[in-house]
């Protein structure tokens, strides 16, 4: 998508949605064209030259051009491209990029790996000036939580499929922002999103109850150890020999 004198990528598998801004974009008309992800990266990771073009034809095909090469793609009408509607009149939340992406990280292990609708979840928890990220596969229940500021103490929870969750990991890790620390979150509806410099990305939220995991947090013991992690690790790795 051309528009307002950028380029954007859009991309969606109806529970997550990207718009990804194109830095460095020679914009000849503005316009958009809808096609198919594999098929123009498999095309785009084969070139050798720095450049192409793009040029949208009609709603049926697209060509792209590179050095003396044209090629033609299937393409499909704009208007056939489903549309989210914008988040409005909602609360944003400004959260540190590395703080919230190891928030995630730090739970994720802990998402059911079968596909229980009930358990392939992220729950994100905003409550008292915290963001408190929680996943548990009913074998084990992995919590992190993150200082968050400009909040209205309005407790909220959004619960987010581990698919989504997956490319969420997979962006923040993947992409370098050249100094932008941080993450807006907005809590729509029936959609959350999160916002860094012009990027998007859109996720469908599951309607889950969260489970009441601050009543076994609560619960502590009086026999703590406290171990070097390389140690415990090496003790392991030659425990797993005898079993």
């Amino acid at each position: 998508v051309a528009e307002h004198g950028k380029a954007y990528l859009k991309a969606t598998d109806f529970d997550t949605t990207m718009k990804l801004l194109i830095n460095n974009a020679g914009i000849i008309e503005e316009g958009a064209v809808c096609v198919n992800c594999k098929k123009i990266r498999d095309i785009v990771k084969q070139l050798k030259q720095e450049s192409f073009t793009i040029t949208k034809l009609d709603n049926e095909r697209t060509a792209i051009e590179f050095g003396n090469t044209k090629l033609m793609i299937d393409s499909k009408d704009v208007n056939e491209y489903p549309i989210i509607k914008d988040l409005t009149n909602v609360e944003k939340i400004s959260i540190k990029k590395d703080e919230f992406l190891n928030a995630i990280k730090s739970v994720s292990h802990a998402i059911a790996k079968e596909t229980h609708e009930t358990l392939n979840l992220v729950f994100l928890h905003l409550k008292n000036n915290k963001l408190y990220t929680m996943a548990t596969d009913k074998h084990r229940l992995a919590l992190a939580e993150v200082a968050i500021e400009d909040t209205k103490n309005e407790e909220k929870i959004i619960v987010i499929k581990d698919t989504s969750v997956k490319k969420i990991e997979d962006y923040l890790e993947g992409k370098e922002f050249k100094g932008l620390e941080i993450i807006v979150l907005e809590d729509g509806e029936e959609h959350a999103k999160l916002r860094i410099a012009e990027d998007e990305l859109i996720v469908k939220k599951a309607k889950r109850i969260c489970p009441q995991y601050e009543v076994l947090f609560d619960e502590v013991g009086d026999k703590t150890l406290k171990v070097n992690r390389e140690e415990f690790l090496q003790a392991l790795k030659y425990a797993f020999i005898s079993v």
